[in-house]
């Protein structure tokens, strides 16, 4: 008879390491707890604070910025917030889909659009709220107007904006205005900002001369690699995130892996 194998025996045919890509699985990714916590903490305050995510490549950045779109109902939840008023959208600047504003704000609209329709039911769909962001053309007024309707119905978008130096390369179409209509919606509370890059967005400014307040983010998180239980936590998978599990790697196994990639979570997914 064709069974279906057991989770537990297909995780035992699977190495859960992943070295380089983006961690999409939950149950896998391991480390930046308080860092997850300094981001909860500012979304849910009274005047949420946009945050630089700073760190050299392969540090984890894009993966810390996934798993908090993945699981940040969660997280406001336990800060006893309504995760119903906040929308948090995950996108990477890197996949050439934003190749001008308007390609941009089409990119975020769509994806607020589809969390509107699977969060709400039926008869309290915003279908007003749905129809902008479906629209075919979206340009900075129609995104500046309809992030504001968010506000107004109580919910606050969070984009998590991985690979922001894909934006920077073509200052000529990203220029100052651009950024000053992404600042003024931050300084009335409309939206949350979570910008992952490798170098401090005044950095960037500076070089790129670029004088917008967008730069001047609220609050900074600079990635310098795990904890020591977390690095510990990290070569015990599956066993750490997944019950009745255990770990692919022995004792032995698991201390070599500690030995050759020390805190940093790419050299330790790797050694694994």
């Amino acid at each position: 008879k064709n069974k279906q194998p057991s989770e537990k025996a297909m995780l035992s045919d699977t190495a859960p390491f992943c070295a380089g890509p983006t961690i999409f699985d939950s149950r896998y990714f391991i480390g930046y707890q308080e860092q997850l916590d300094f981001i909860t903490n500012r979304t849910v305050a009274a005047q949420p604070t946009s945050i630089n995510v700073v760190g050299k490549k392969r540090i984890g950045k894009s993966s810390l910025l996934y798993h908090f779109c993945q699981t940040y109902e969660q997280r406001i939840q336990s800060r006893n917030k309504n995760p119903r008023n906040y929308l948090a959208v995950y996108l990477s600047l890197q996949q050439g889909n934003c190749q001008n504003k308007s390609s941009f704000y089409r990119v975020i609209a769509e994806e607020l659009s589809n969390i509107l329709e699977k969060r709400f039911d039926w008869f309290q769909k915003p279908r007003k709220l749905i129809q902008t962001l479906k629209a075919n053309n979206f340009e900075t007024e129609d995104f500046y107007n309809t992030i504001i309707q968010f506000r107004d119905i109580g919910i606050l978008p969070i984009l998590c904006l991985d690979n922001i130096e894909a934006l920077f390369n073509n200052p000529e179409v990203f220029n100052d205005s651009f950024y000053d209509n992404l600042r003024s919606l931050m300084d009335k509370n409309a939206l949350m900002l979570i910008i992952a890059s490798r170098e401090n967005l005044k950095v960037y400014s500076s070089r790129k001369k670029l004088t917008s307040s967008f730069f001047n983010v609220g609050q900074e998180i600079v990635l310098e690699g795990l904890t020591d239980n977390e690095a510990r936590d990290l070569v015990r998978l599956p066993e750490t995130n997944i019950p009745s599990t255990q770990a692919v790697l022995n004792d032995k196994e698991q201390q070599t892996a500690l030995e050759w990639g020390g805190k940093n979570p790419y050299l330790l997914q790797l050694a694994g």
